[in-house]
């Protein structure tokens, strides 16, 4: 039986490449289905890529699991302004380590019980 990743992930902008589940965790790795990336300063889109890095992002339970998104992320260089810069994802805010749905939810539990259980329960610092 074949899952739908990219279904349960909910990540429109995003293609699953590649997954891995145990009993506590699912690893899902993944790249931007667009072609190319918007320089923040001049607005324009470049598709030259200078190199990849990897971001892995703690992301809402998935069937029981804890999930961590392995995500492929590009650098680019704007052609005209000849400036490097990094893909921005809606989902995440620049280097942070989380999604900001898993954020959300993080902040919403905390008002009901302490932020120990919170920390232990989700397996956070």
């Amino acid at each position: 039986m074949e899952i739908a990743m990219d279904l349960l992930l909910n990540l429109p902008s995003l293609r699953v490449t590649d997954y891995s589940i145990s009993d506590k965790e699912a690893h899902i790795y993944c790249e931007s289905i667009l072609s190319f990336g918007y320089y923040p300063v001049c607005m324009k889109a470049t598709s030259d890529v200078t190199m990849y890095q990897e971001r892995i992002l703690r992301d809402m339970a998935l069937l029981g699991r804890k999930v961590s998104l392995h995500l492929k992320a590009r650098q680019f260089c704007c052609k005209d302004c000849k400036r490097y810069f990094n893909e921005r994802f809606d989902f995440v805010e620049p280097s942070k380590t989380m999604t900001i749905r898993y954020e959300k939810y993080i902040y919403f539990f905390i008002e009901d019980i302490c932020t120990n259980q919170v920390s232990i329960k989700e397996d956070i610092c």
